[in-house]
């Protein structure tokens, strides 16, 4: 069997047309540049979504985090518009809501331990 590959030489059986392999290579690397165009295109889509999914969550977020101004509750920001003292805050006030927080107020541990604080000899 050595015998018969001995006979055939060095000399190459097969035969390829001309300009094979440049063509070849040419046509790898238009495949692999529109691989990567695909690539790029996907990524930026994916991008733009993720863009705008956030500017979306962003305006929603805004919205409902929007402070909405109820009746009987001292909105500050009005105030200062209108440029009203903060000791006029009753004035906004109903009076359950005023005898409310005066209740709170004359009920509450810190606001009321400043005279126990005083008291304390060191």
């Amino acid at each position: 069997m050595c015998n018969d590959i001995d006979k055939l030489g060095k000399q190459m059986p097969y035969t390829v047309p001309e300009g094979f392999f440049p063509s070849m290579e040419q046509s790898i690397r238009q495949a692999v540049e529109k691989d990567r165009q695909k690539r790029r295109r996907a990524l930026m889509a994916k991008w733009s979504i993720s863009v705008a999914a956030a500017a979306v969550a962003g305006v929603i977020a805004m919205v409902a985090l929007k402070p909405v101004p109820t009746s009987g509750v001292v909105n500050h920001d009005v105030m200062a518009s209108n440029n009203v003292a903060n000791d006029s805050t009753e004035v906004y006030m109903s009076d359950e809501l005023l005898d409310e927080w005066i209740t709170l107020s004359e009920n509450d541990e810190f606001i009321n331990c400043e005279n126990e604080i005083e008291n304390i000899t060191y």
